[in-house]
């Protein structure tokens, strides 16, 4: 494989070739006068041409790669607009007709899970608000046990007992608000 400062000088040389040889299509002959029979280049054929080498700017949507390739794209859904990460394979390949070769980029791409409207949740200790947390956080201990009142009742007491109405739907046996199936008696 050849180095990349090799290929860019090669890129260069033939894109410098390339504008030659469009330049020569867009010299005119200049008829009449001092400047009879002599061919010029105007102007405008000359910002036609270089228009045409013209780098792409750097865009989120652009990207310039050599093959075998793996690019990590933001795919939107096209039905909530949320992005998921996908990853892209690109590799070329050679198709041969006769004595005609041609070089074609194809791209893989596995599907990757998505739930419409779903926001994934960021990551990382680089992550606007997110914060670390101690395991301590999540198994220390509760405001009730902070308590000092001593009355270890108080708590079950702000719990509420559920209703004993029987349930709306009839013949049921159940207690009103309940889950499942109905229960005939």
């Amino acid at each position: 494989m050849p180095d990349m400062g090799t290929e860019t000088r090669n890129m260069q040389r033939d894109a410098v070739e390339q504008l030659r040889q469009d330049l020569a299509l867009r010299f005119e002959d200049v008829e009449g006068g001092a400047w009879d029979g002599i061919a010029v280049l105007t102007r405008k054929a000359m910002d036609e041409t270089f228009a045409l080498f013209e780098p792409t700017p750097p865009s989120a949507h652009v990207a310039a790669v050599v093959t075998p390739a793996t690019l990590f794209v933001d795919a939107a859904c096209p039905l909530c607009g949320h992005v998921v990460l996908a990853a892209v394979q690109l590799h070329a390949r050679l198709t041969a007709e006769g004595s005609a070769r041609q070089v074609q980029v194809k791209g893989k791409s596995a599907p990757v899970g998505h739930v419409c409207g779903q926001t994934v949740l960021a990551v990382g200790p680089d992550e606007v608000g997110t914060e670390p947390f101690d395991i301590d956080d999540l198994t220390g201990t509760t405001e009730a046990d902070d308590d000092d009142s001593g009355d270890a009742d108080a708590s079950l007491d702000a719990v509420s007992e559920p209703d004993d109405e029987p349930c709306p739907w009839p013949d049921c046996v159940k207690p009103a608000g309940h889950s499942g199936q109905h229960r005939k008696r």
